[in-house]
């Protein structure tokens, strides 16, 4: 299955491109840290609202980015923390672009 969506960004590509790469690089310090704690990088996946209705963690999985002229992608993966089988992995593309 393929989804894409899209969302507009009040600011200039420039400025969300450093914003993004600059948190990018601060997963891999976030990672080993949860490492040596015995545990995976983890996310809490779920619509917003307060409180949350529901949520599920899930592992995730960031790869490195890659730049282009009019582009920044970073290749995403996430799967279930507990029993992936029973939800949906999901691998895919967080592409910023002007």
């Amino acid at each position: 299955m393929f989804v894409q969506y899209f969302s507009h960004v009040g600011r200039s590509r420039d400025e969300v491109e450093c914003a993004l790469l600059a948190a990018v690089e601060q997963l891999p310090r976030w990672a080993e840290s949860a490492y040596r704690g015995g545990e995976a990088l983890r996310a809490s996946i779920g619509p917003k609202a307060d409180p949350p209705l529901m949520a599920k963690a899930v592992r995730l999985e960031v790869g490195a980015p890659v730049r282009g002229e009019e582009t920044a992608i970073v290749p995403l993966t996430w799967e279930a923390a507990g029993v992936p089988g029973l939800f949906p992995r999901m691998s895919g593309d967080l592409v910023l672009a002007a």
